[in-house]
């Protein structure tokens, strides 16, 4: 044990040391004017223990007061190069360091107005006060499409309501990360989030459970219009959520992707959400699935994602007439029911899956289409219009 604690000791010496050369280096750049425009696009600081083979979210380095001149100076280097340049930071990332309250509310003052993009916290231990300070920030920067607060245990109420309300005001779409902070079992806390009226919010990894899945399922009943897309990956959701998920996908026509991978589903759950936005059991279920929700069930590594993606569209129409297609070319094909269908769809019909169809499959294809078709009334039906197609030419 002498060992370890002295072993971190001296990880948590080096990277007290890193961050304080990271601050440096921003104040030299000032007043030098060297790279300083490359340099402060995309403002970084983090504790660098990802260089001391730590695994990239873990232990977090605690503010110590002799960092507090070291803040001032940065914070105020940000400050003097944007009021002389006249430009904003595109994005600033702050990872795995503990931001204080006090240094929060510094920041709320001194970057007011100059944050172009994103604010991307990871692991700072951020209280409450400073979710009320970064809601300012929010409202100070009114053209971010990202904010991010990962890994940062988000347990008090009043101030996620403050962050809500810097959201629900924000003029442009906002994407919001909350991943990890612990919020599955505050129900209160989880369904403000979800009303904060954010486009995109990522709740991955934060121990959600049925009860919460009860919840959001209410909630993408609702059909809420600014909610587009939600990430739910990693968290305890089984196959009864699964189910309660599917039944809201079913009369959701706002959200656009959903997010479901590292979950604990089976077969069972993994069909009951596949066939909200794909039930191939007749024509007219195809039709009536949810064509405008991608959804993501399976890792990018798994080939089973691969099928998913082939239905997946941001287009209604185009993602229908996939999975159309899709189901006539299927080893338990739905072309028997064509069986009830007018005779006068069929050029489309063909015309469809000949555009859909390769062609060493094309034969089999109509040879299979037509076994479903009365082919006297088609017949009948060719001669009458081609009757009529000559009458009509007759007359010009």
């Amino acid at each position: 044990n002498q060992t370890t604690n002295a072993d971190w000791d001296a990880r948590k010496a080096f990277a007290l040391e890193g961050l304080k050369a990271q601050m440096q280096s921003y104040v030299g750049a000032v007043d030098t004017g060297i790279d300083v425009e490359k340099i402060f696009d995309h403002i970084t600081l983090t504790s660098v223990k990802h260089r001391l083979g730590q695994q990239r979210y873990g232990l977090i380095l605690a503010h110590e007061h002799s960092l507090d001149p070291y803040w001032d100076d940065f914070l105020n280097a940000l400050t003097r190069y944007s009021y002389d340049s006249g430009t904003k930071f595109r994005y600033i990332v702050i990872q795995d360091v503990e931001l204080t309250k006090e240094i929060l509310e510094k920041m709320a003052t001194k970057l007011n107005g100059k944050v172009k993009k994103a604010l991307i916290f990871n692991g700072n231990n951020i209280c409450r006060e400073g979710i009320i300070s970064i809601a300012s920030l929010l409202e100070g920067n009114r053209t971010m499409g990202y904010l991010h607060l990962c890994q940062s245990p988000i347990n008090d109420l009043s101030g996620v309501m403050r962050l809500s309300e810097a959201v629900s005001t924000h003029p442009i779409p906002l994407s919001l990360n909350l991943s990890g902070c612990s919020i599955g079992t505050n129900m209160d806390i989880l369904m403000t989030i979800l009303r904060s009226g954010a486009e995109t919010i990522y709740l991955n990894d934060n121990d959600i459970g049925s009860q919460g899945a009860i919840e959001i399922a209410k909630h993408l009943q609702s059909n809420a219009s600014t909610l587009k897309q939600l990430s739910l990956d990693t968290n305890r959701l089984n196959d009864g959520d699964a189910i309660l998920l599917a039944q809201a996908l079913k009369k959701n026509t706002n959200l656009q992707e959903i997010w479901v991978r590292g979950n604990n589903f089976s077969v069972s759950g993994v069909k009951s959400l596949f066939k909200a936005i794909f039930n191939s059991s007749s024509l007219n279920a195809i039709s009536e699935s949810n064509h405008q929700c991608q959804l993501h069930l399976f890792s990018e590594m798994d080939t089973s994602q691969d099928y998913v993606e082939i239905l997946n569209s941001q287009d209604r129409d185009t993602s229908r007439m996939r999975k159309i297609s899709v189901a006539f070319h299927s080893r338990e094909s739905t072309l028997h029911y064509l069986e009830g269908l007018p005779l006068e769809f069929m050029p489309d019909v063909l015309d469809e899956i000949q555009a859909e169809t390769e062609e060493n499959k094309l034969i089999n294809m109509m040879y299979a289409i037509m076994r479903w078709w009365d082919m006297p009334a088609l017949y009948s039906y060719h001669r009458c219009a081609t009757s009529r197609y000559k009458r009509k030419r007759g007359a010009n």
